[in-house]
């Protein structure tokens, strides 16, 4: 006997509504829309698709990347090292250690490779 209140998904609806509600509550342009083209901010580490840094630019950084996909190749790197997910900064032992507080919630790269352009 189910009880009728209790809702059974299948593990595909079970995915969809989990990135529904991390969209909602942490942000659309902050977690990583899909895997591929991830690139990290040379400023901060954030990680983000190469699109999200076009519309968005990073949180974090006034690197000046919204909306200039050249300026995104250029303040961004696709070569890095380890994911870190920050959602709860002011809490995190793990974005304490990696010097994270105070930055947006999101995935940050543990190392970046590569350096921003001189100005």
């Amino acid at each position: 006997n189910r009880n009728p209140r209790t809702a059974v998904f299948s593990d595909k609806q079970t995915n969809v509504l989990l990135r529904r509600s991390m969209a909602h509550n942490i942000g659309h342009n902050i977690v990583p829309a899909s895997f591929r083209q991830l690139r990290a901010c040379l400023g901060c580490g954030l990680v983000k698709t190469v699109q999200q840094f076009e519309d968005f630019g990073c949180e974090n950084c006034d690197l000046q990347m919204q909306h200039d996909r050249d300026r995104v190749y250029d303040c961004t790197s696709p070569s890095f090292e380890g994911l870190i997910s920050l959602m709860n900064n002011e809490e995190s032992w793990v974005g304490n250690w990696q010097r994270l507080i105070g930055k947006a919630r999101g995935c940050y790269a543990i190392k970046v490779h590569g350096s921003l352009p001189q100005e």
